[in-house]
């Protein structure tokens, strides 16, 4: 307990403390476009994306504004999705399910949090192309059930799977893999002859179409909703993957 409190302290509650008081009591970050293989904006001094949501519920508006934070839920697994037409999956999120207790159902994992922590942690481990050790890690399972943990999840979404062979299959022949919208990322190692950069390139590829379509999205919807939100008096202060924090007047919005 006191070496987590000490890490929060540290870590991110001085850093924060002593910026704003350089700014008068106001944190102005400075964001980078290009500071992320993904696309996404990366942030520093401070990096506010970093900071767990129990530091950032201690930030407050300014006198008669108030914050607001908008988080596109599951838009990743969405986009898998989408860019797949995996049926199934596509299927639950149009019935509304809790995807994660739909995905361990299918799985034919035990009910509860466990089992649910187990299909969500292999989901992610798919999108995000980790390794079976690091999954292990993570999950604090053996390589066996981390490696069952993933087969057992494409299993379950069958059309994720092709998506992801044809993915490795194309960045194979060509080195380079697009976004939906079309922008690259080479990845000369999925044509070299080292079979373990071989293997971390075609993990990266399919991360690359989910995670670079997500901040390609994310941008496009920065960019629409400026106008909307400068009519009203807002404006968006800071992105955080899928969420944007937005500062508005209380008068525009309900409290």
């Amino acid at each position: 307990a006191y070496n987590m409190q000490s890490k929060l302290l540290e870590g991110f509650i001085i850093p924060i403390a002593e910026y704003a008081r350089r700014w008068n009591g106001v944190i102005h970050p400075t964001f980078n476009q290009v500071g992320a293989v993904s696309g996404r904006l990366s942030c520093r001094d401070p990096n506010l994306q970093q900071d767990p949501a129990y530091v950032r519920r201690h930030f407050v508006a300014r006198p008669g504004y108030t914050l607001i934070g908008a988080d596109y839920g599951q838009l990743e697994l969405r986009i898998a999705a989408w860019l797949s037409d995996d049926v199934v999956m596509i299927k639950a999120f149009q019935d509304g399910a809790d995807i994660h207790e739909h995905t361990r159902k299918l799985m034919g994992l035990p009910e509860g949090g466990e089992g649910r922590s187990k299909a969500k942690n292999a989901g992610f481990g798919v999108l995000y192309g980790a390794a079976f050790p690091k999954i292990s890690e993570t999950l604090g399972v053996s390589y066996d059930e981390a490696r069952w943990l993933v087969e057992n999840y494409l299993a379950s979404y069958p059309d994720l799977r092709r998506c992801i062979y044809e993915t490795r299959a194309q960045v194979r022949r060509t080195g380079v893999v697009y976004t939906a919208r079309g922008r690259p990322r080479w990845l000369p190692n999925a044509q070299g002859a080292d079979l373990s950069r071989k293997a971390e390139a075609e993990r990266q590829a399919f991360n690359h179409r989910i995670q670079g379509t997500a901040a390609d999205l994310m941008k496009e919807i920065m960019l629409a909703l400026e106008r909307p939100l400068f009519a009203i008096g807002a404006r968006m202060l800071l992105q955080i993957h899928d969420e944007l924090v937005v500062e508005a007047p209380l008068g525009a919005v309900d409290v």
